[in-house]
């Protein structure tokens, strides 16, 4: 397998939460996707994502630093860590999920928004 429908969920929140999670997700597939998110927002938490080496061949769909092309931009990363916080609690039985977070994982949650809205206001100030 290529990874592609794996990609596809991933990458695709909105569906990945509706047609998956609908009725239900576990606290531990919640923890997983907080872990995920605070991991890529830690990568970025300096000036930039490391972009893709020139060594690597075209079909890599990743970069240097394990990163997804796609998400190689802070706005890209950005724009993905809003669209699963924004479509997660649209899951079923999200916020008991949420509830039974292991401390640290509900700590990486809240220094994942709390890093989506530094970076916001980061956004607004380099827009004007």
């Amino acid at each position: 397998i290529d990874g592609s429908f794996q990609n596809q969920l991933v990458l695709q929140p909105a569906v990945t939460c509706t047609e998956y999670f609908s009725t239900d997700i576990d606290s531990d597939v919640v923890g997983n996707i907080v872990e995920a998110l605070h991991l890529l927002c830690m990568k970025t938490d300096g000036d930039s994502l490391a972009i893709a080496t020139a060594n690597g061949s075209a079909g890599d769909w990743r970069d240097a630093s394990g990163v997804p092309h796609l998400l190689s931009s802070r706005y890209n990363l950005l724009s993905f860590t809003h669209s699963w916080l924004k479509n997660l609690p649209s899951c079923g039985r999200f916020e008991l999920s949420v509830s039974f977070l292991m401390p640290h994982q509900q700590q990486k949650l809240k220094e994942v928004c709390n890093f989506l809205k530094k970076s916001n206001g980061d956004e607004g100030k380099s827009a004007n």
